[in-house]
Parts: C-alpha cells; sequence; structure tokens
C-alpha cells in the first residue's frame, strides 16, 4: 500500500459585513476670549454648565459626558517684532456619548442655542463589534476553504478538509466617520455604514 505524500498550501481569507452604527460620540464645547482671565473662565464654565443641562434634558446619562479637554492659553499678538499680551482663551470640550442616533443632529442644534461654540469631531462606532467580527471570521473561512478547493482541483490534486494551522491577520472596522461642520438652521448627519473585516491565513494539507 502507497504511503500518501502531503504537501504544504497556504492560502488566505477575507470576509466582510457592512453595520449600521448604533453609538456616536460628539466632541463639543465652548471657547471664551478676554483680556481678564478670571472673567472668561466664569463666562466659560456658565456656557459649560447651560450645555451640560441641555444634554442633560435631551437625556443623554450623565455618566455619557465627560470633559475630554481643558485649555487655558496666552493670546498674543505681535507687532514690530515685539510680543504683546491680549488677552486669554479657555476652551472646555465635552466628549458626548449617544445611543439614538436619530437626535444627533437636535444635540447639536440645542446645544449650540445652549452656548456651545466649537464642535471638533463627531465620531461613529459599533458598540458591540465583537459579535460582527465573529460573523466575518466566519466568512473568512469560507473563503479561505473555497480558494484552498479551487487550486487543488485546478491541480487535480485532492485538499484534505481539516486544516493544519489559522492563523488571524487583522481586524479592521472602518470607515470612521467624522463631521468638522454644522448648519445654521439644521443639522442632518448621516452616520452611514461601517464595514467590519476580518483577514485569516490557513494552512493545509493536500495529496
Amino acid at each position: 500500500m502507497t504511503q500518501k505524500k502531503y504537501k504544504h498550501l497556504i492560502v488566505s481569507g477575507t470576509g466582510e459585513l457592512s453595520v449600521q452604527p448604533d453609538t456616536a460620540f460628539i466632541s463639543l464645547g465652548v471657547m471664551t476670549e478676554g483680556k481678564e482671565l478670571e472673567v472668561i473662565q466664569k463666562e466659560n464654565a456658565s456656557q459649560t454648565n447651560n450645555i451640560i443641562d441641555t444634554l442633560l434634558r435631551l437625556g443623554i446619562p450623565r455618566e455619557h459626558i465627560q470633559t475630554e479637554e481643558y485649555l487655558i492659553e496666552p493670546v498674543y499678538e505681535f507687532r514690530d517684532n515685539k510680543q504683546f499680551l491680549l488677552g486669554y482663551r479657555v476652551t472646555h470640550i465635552l466628549q458626548v456619548k449617544i445611543k439614538d442616533m436619530t437626535k444627533i443632529g437636535q444635540i447639536i442644534d440645542e446645544t449650540v442655542q445652549s452656548g456651545a461654540n466649537t464642535v471638533n469631531s463627531i465620531r461613529f462606532t459599533v458598540e458591540n463589534a465583537e459579535k460582527y467580527y465573529l460573523q466575518a471570521l466566519n466568512l473568512a473561512v469560507q473563503d479561505a476553504h473555497a480558494k484552498a478547493l479551487s487550486l487543488t482541483n485546478s491541480y487535480s490534486v485532492r485538499l484534505y478538509p481539516i486544516p493544519l494551522r489559522v492563523e488571524e491577520e487583522s481586524y479592521q472596522v472602518y470607515p470612521l466617520s467624522k463631521v468638522t461642520a454644522f448648519a445654521a438652521e439644521s443639522t442632518p448627519i448621516q452616520p452611514g455604514m461601517q464595514k467590519i473585516e476580518a483577514k485569516i491565513k490557513v494552512e493545509y494539507f493536500y495529496y
């Protein structure tokens, strides 16, 4: 009886899923400028508290509101190669986590009305991306197996169906959507879709 001589075959597999984002993170806040630091600090704090009150009224839990950045900076002017202190700038940026995607535009509009004059970014994500990644991983396994079968059939050899080794190569969630400006009358925000991608490398025996 002739002993089978096994050889190795390595193929890659890719699995992709398109998923609707279910969570948004908005960075917004207040920037105030003036000559007296204490005055603009108080003004900034008052406007920030108004924004927080608005967010709470709109149903955002307090634990989903946190300070992302707080800066106090001197503001200078240069004249005749000399530096003159004009005053100060205070910036307080909040990061707001939003689960109700239908409220994003309303939240931007009403926080602007409450005193927000800076909207840095909006980031969309899928909170429980792991379960979708497992589905994409299963698709990647199927893709790799189909490629291995196609190759071995082309060369009239037989594939041993159980892989010798499976290696995860990458896990990606993209695109990362951002909005850096808003309209004066209303803010239509479109989160779009996010692609969850799994890539693997699989090693098989064939004979």
